[in-house]
């Protein structure tokens, strides 16, 4: 079942229903993500067990409001047009500053806008994790981390038999905030170790069994595509890395490795990250991602994890093709305590509350 799952949610894969009819068995769903980088859209037909097979995907990087109102427009049409039973358009932490902003609230409601909330996205981070790698027990928690460019969402739950969300928290530590802490420090790794612990000090979830980590994100990627391919040379494929296992230890040879390297000898490692790309920041980006997740995992005690390629638009994906999941997400902590969620401003740094 665990391959069978893999095979038909195989990321970029194209369907023979592209345009055409939905099995009855199956539910076509339209995602639209916002992220502070790009815009993504997913449409895909989910179906029993879980099945969930991509029938078109594609993202733009785009940051004016016009240009991104555009392109959700052309993707509704996209949707309609490839028969869509649910169409969801959310943003995550870009959307949900713009949202706090006066004035703004309102244009996002009337462009048909959701400002995805950090509990539902967390729990969207869940699903992605749980389904896109399937395998774990019903007697341990899986620890799914989630490093986007605005933010970054630390889930602890179970995920077998059925989805169930414990704990979480959201940090003001995407990969864009952490580059600029890494800059702010004159790119020394030990500063923004110190400062990262400082933030993450009261980062204290229940003690219980993690059986596994599975983190999403650009650094989880970048790093598994650089195990399995070298220095990356050609176009990103996510069927490569999805589900690359990488041990804690391995982010911190990395890091080391910088930290060795005299600054005149920099350019040679940002190739490692960005093959013909010399004034790319992707490595500094990397890095900084790497100090951040060693720090988490070493907090829960986990010597590896699983790099999930899936990005929070498949779990939304996921949610969207329940049957009785209406045109929006909603979430719940299990656990009777109340979760911690992290709702400082992502204009500080946040820690977990």
């Amino acid at each position: 079942m665990a391959n069978e799952i893999a095979t038909r949610a195989t990321i970029g894969a194209k369907s023979p229903n592209v345009g055409g009819t939905v099995a009855k068995t199956e539910v076509r769903v339209a995602v639209v993500e916002i992220g502070s980088r790009a815009v993504r859209v997913l449409i895909a037909d989910i179906g029993p067990e879980h099945r969930l097979q991509p029938v078109f995907h594609s993202s733009e990087h785009l940051h004016l409001m016009a240009a991104i109102q555009g392109f959700i427009a052309t993707a509704r049409e996209t949707a309609t047009r490839m028969g869509a039973h649910r169409t969801i358009v959310v943003g995550t932490e870009a959307i949900r500053q713009i949202d706090r902003l006066p004035g703004y609230a309102a244009q996002l409601t009337a462009d048909g806008i959701t400002s995805l909330d950090p509990d539902a996205e967390a729990l969207c981070s869940l699903t992605s994790a749980a389904y896109g790698l399937p395998g774990s027990s019903s007697l341990e928690a899986t620890l799914a981390l989630d490093q986007g460019t605005g933010s970054m969402q630390i889930v602890l739950g179970t995920t077998s038999p059925s989805i169930c969300m414990h704990e979480y928290c959201s940090l003001a530590l995407g990969t864009d905030e952490l580059l600029l802490k890494f800059e702010k420090s004159d790119w020394r790794v030990d500063r923004l170790r110190n400062e990262l612990c400082d933030s993450l000090a009261t980062l204290s979830f229940d003690s219980v069994r993690i059986g596994r980590a599975i983190v999403q994100g650009s650094t989880a990627t970048k790093c598994g595509l650089l195990t399995v391919n070298g220095p990356e040379k050609g176009r990103y494929d996510p069927k490569r890395v999805h589900g690359v296992e990488l041990s804690t230890n391995s982010l911190r040879e990395m890091v080391a490795l910088f930290e060795r390297t005299p600054r005149p000898g920099w350019s040679k490692l940002r190739e490692l990250f960005d093959h013909g790309n010399p004034t790319s920041n992707e490595m500094e980006r990397t890095l900084a991602g790497a100090v951040a997740l060693v720090l988490i995992l070493e907090r829960f005690k986990c010597s590896s994890f699983l790099v999930n390629a899936y990005g929070t638009r498949y779990g939304i994906a996921w949610q969207l093709g329940k049957e009785d999941r209406p045109d929006s997400i909603s979430a719940k902590v299990s656990s009777p305590k109340e979760s911690r969620a992290g709702r400082a401003s992502s204009s500080r740094p946040s820690k977990a509350a």
